[in-house]
């Protein structure tokens, strides 16, 4: 059975995931392509970040109110689909594009969350399934749709990054509508539970959780606001190297096709990481391996002010892996694990607002504005400087004065 799990949300992670990087790593490339500025680039990536933002708290609170986060994720699909037609189809101008460009933030940004959300809850009752695995398939789906589209953009032009995202939004609804039984939460009974040996005793039925009251003093916890806060400074200086690396391929020479290949490797480089991250965390404390995460971080951002060729570039994203690779899955864990029973989905949901939507607007407003102001090269100077302080704040707040439970040795 846990292979057909596996397997059932493998294809939703590779379906969505490859939907998702026709729109979104190529959006700053369609602004630069119909003439936005760098700073209209920055501040419309900004609106977008304002919008994952607004989305994922009510979505976060609504599928724990409910206990439905797979109906939740089948409907932002399903309007995803038609907001992505409707952006093939607007006029290119600054106001309908950025209008646009903010619903569908709206409605598919907001979902990564709510999908990681749902495959950790799915996991408490069917422990086998293996997040590193599944997420992994989102990779890969990413990484073979963003190489193989770069091509056909510069042949055929890039606005028909949208009607592929529409199919690919719909091949993953129709997945997720055929996963029915997994829609709604279960309580599982005392002998549902794992046994640590040999797995579940039995898979349980599914039936529809009752409403809880969010205990919100528990999860606004100082270490929960500390690790969001770093969140949000990690992405504030990383966010800029992919909003603005189709801005540096235009200087140092390089095509749609090129940047298609850079995202490629971007996402393949992730898949070693998310696969042996069940092996990695049965090992190594989460913080240390969000430590490591983040010294990546850092050397990936500083790399791209050595940029001189497209082919530099390119392999650069290869520290995709070892940064965001690792980041991705310990931030689950780790969000996953400190946050009270009742409050796991917001918890995502808090975690991408923090870093996906905090971080990214801040980073991409103003890395739009110092690119304007001291060029590209020293853009990623300061942001790399940036992530340096990041990582001595997290050293202190969550390895040097880290609870005592947290400095023994991992459990191996």
């Amino acid at each position: 059975m846990h292979h057909r799990d596996n397997a059932m949300f493998g294809a939703i992670q590779f379906a969505f995931w490859s939907g998702f990087g026709l729109v979104f790593a190529f959006l700053s490339a369609y602004y630069q392509e119909i003439g936005f500025t760098t700073v209209q680039i920055g501040l419309v990536m900004a609106l977008v970040s304002v919008a994952n933002i607004a989305g994922q708290p009510v979505l976060g609170l609504l599928s724990d109110r409910i206990g439905a986060p797979g109906l939740v994720l089948r409907n932002g699909l399903a309007i995803g689909v038609v907001l992505a037609v409707a952006m093939f189809v607007t006029p290119r101008l600054l106001l309908p594009v950025a209008g646009l460009s903010v619903l569908i933030s709206l409605s598919v940004q907001t979902l990564p969350p709510i999908l990681d959300g749902w495959t950790m809850e799915v996991r408490e009752r069917v422990p086998r399934l293996d997040y590193g695995l599944t997420r992994s398939m989102g990779s890969i789906g990413f990484a073979l749709t963003v190489a193989l589209s770069g091509r056909v953009f510069d042949a055929y032009g890039i606005e028909w990054m949208f009607p592929g995202a529409a199919v690919a939004l719909a091949v993953t609804l129709v997945i997720v509508a055929l996963v029915h039984r997994y829609h709604v939460r279960s309580a599982p009974a005392p002998s549902d539970r794992l046994d640590p040996a040999q797995g579940p005793l039995r898979e349980p039925a599914v039936t529809a959780a009752q409403p809880t009251q969010m205990p919100w003093r528990e999860f606004f916890s100082a270490r929960m606001i500390g690790l969001l806060v770093i969140f949000f400074l990690a992405f504030t200086a990383f966010r800029p190297v992919q909003v603005f690396l189709p801005v540096l391929f235009r200087q140092v020479g390089g095509t749609n096709q090129d940047l298609g290949f850079a995202f490629s490797i971007m996402a393949i480089s992730e898949f070693p990481f998310l696969l042996a991250f069940t092996f990695l965390v049965r090992r190594f404390r989460d913080t240390h391996l969000m430590l490591v995460a983040l010294v990546f971080f850092l050397f990936r951002i500083g790399i791209h002010a050595f940029a001189a060729t497209p082919l530099f570039v390119i392999l650069a994203q290869g520290l995709q892996g070892p940064s965001f690779g690792l980041f991705l899955p310990a931030s689950v864990h780790l969000l996953n694990r400190i946050a009270p029973p009742g409050t796991r989905t917001f918890a995502q949901s808090a975690g991408a607002i923090a870093s996906f939507g905090l971080g990214s607007m801040s980073g991409s407003a103003v890395g739009g504005y110092l690119v304007d102001w001291f060029g590209i090269t020293r853009m990623y100077l300061i942001m790399a400087g940036v992530m340096a302080v990041v990582i001595v704040v997290y050293v202190f707040a969550f390895v040097v004065f880290a609870p005592q439970s947290e400095r023994r040795p991992a459990t191996r």
